[in-house]
């Protein structure tokens, strides 16, 4: 097991769990991109913290957050993220509505055979998130705290339990939604406020 990058909601998304590495399709080329500073290796696909390959739990006793009915598949979109415009994060409780990989202009769009449940609540400083992610293997329930900050665009996460971790995403937030885009993997989840 590998303690990866969700919010994800995932954020970050959904945010860092422990999850074997996953298949997803591959980035097409495009005429003078590449890929983004700064991404190294290895899937963050809930979008959050990244310790760097350390073995660790799921963090199964970090929160109490209920977990959405809702399934959403993860879309593959040509083309690039959109340009994160940061906002102010509004407390409260967000579900994942909308989860996309960007696959360049070249790649194959369309459904990726991952499939997430994933929620955050908000409070103050702190992100607590609860995500469930199937499709290649078993589903399995993670969730995570973090603290956070912002600058700018940035999303700046901190791991609070488990505890350790550190990475950035880029956010737009407008008080109803939360976009968290993880940069590296071109993952892009959308949060809607309950």
């Amino acid at each position: 097991m590998r303690w990866l990058a969700v919010l994800g909601v995932a954020f970050f998304i959904g945010l860092g769990a422990c999850k074997e590495e996953e298949q997803r399709p591959a980035p097409a080329e495009s005429g003078g991109g590449g890929p983004s500073p700064g991404g190294g290796g290895g899937s963050s696909r809930e979008g959050g913290v990244d310790d760097g390959g350390a073995e660790g739990g799921d963090g199964g006793t970090c929160n109490d957050v209920l977990l959405p009915s809702a399934v959403i598949d993860r879309i593959a979109v040509n083309g690039d993220p959109p340009v994160a415009t940061g906002g102010a994060i509004a407390e409260g409780t967000y579900d994942l509505t909308q989860l996309d990989v960007y696959v360049g202009i070249g790649g194959l769009p369309g459904p990726t055979g991952i499939a997430a449940q994933s929620a955050i609540v908000v409070t103050g400083t702190t992100i607590d998130q609860v995500i469930r992610y199937s499709g290649n293997a078993a589903p399995e329930e993670l969730r995570v705290t973090y603290a956070y900050a912002t600058s700018s665009a940035t999303l700046s996460l901190t791991g609070v339990c488990p505890l350790g971790g550190a990475a950035s995403r880029q956010y737009s937030s407008n008080g109803f939604t939360l976009v968290i885009t993880d940069t590296a993997s071109k993952e892009v989840f959308t949060f809607t406020k309950r």
